[in-house]
């Protein structure tokens, strides 16, 4: 399981990758905008991000990543801003990365629940023969 954990991981980073070089420069001033009205995070915290910079999209979502607002199981953040600045098109990958990601730790929780049963049953049996 460590290593599904760290290949999600991975696959986390190249999609933040990808997203962050498709958000175009206007892309960042209306999110910092949109932050501005989030009273949970200091409208400092975004001040020296520079959207005529090349890959402002990708450090800006570095530094959301950074000051922990946008993490593999915390992604809603991300898709409010998405939505808010209408990249449907980013929203819609970031949604299949988390239906995917979703799936895969459904799976993963369904095996260790089997493979606990299956200790549970080994248990009893072995208890039954005694």
């Amino acid at each position: 399981m460590e290593g599904q954990t760290a290949m999600q991981s991975m696959k986390f980073q190249k999609l933040l990758s990808e997203i962050g070089r498709k958000i175009r420069p206007h892309d960042v001033e209306m999110f910092k905008y949109e932050l501005r009205f989030k009273e949970n995070i200091p409208s400092s915290l975004l001040d020296d991000i520079d959207s005529r910079e090349r890959n402002s999209g990708l450090t800006f979502l570095k530094k959301l990543q950074k000051e922990g607002y946008l993490a593999e199981d915390n992604l809603e953040l991300l898709k409010e801003l998405l939505l808010a600045i209408e990249r449907h098109d980013l929203l819609q990958e970031l949604l299949k990365f988390e239906k995917k990601i979703k799936t895969s730790s459904d799976v993963e929780g369904a095996v260790a629940r089997e493979t606990e049963g299956g200790r549970e049953k080994d248990n009893l049996d072995a208890s039954l023969v005694l």
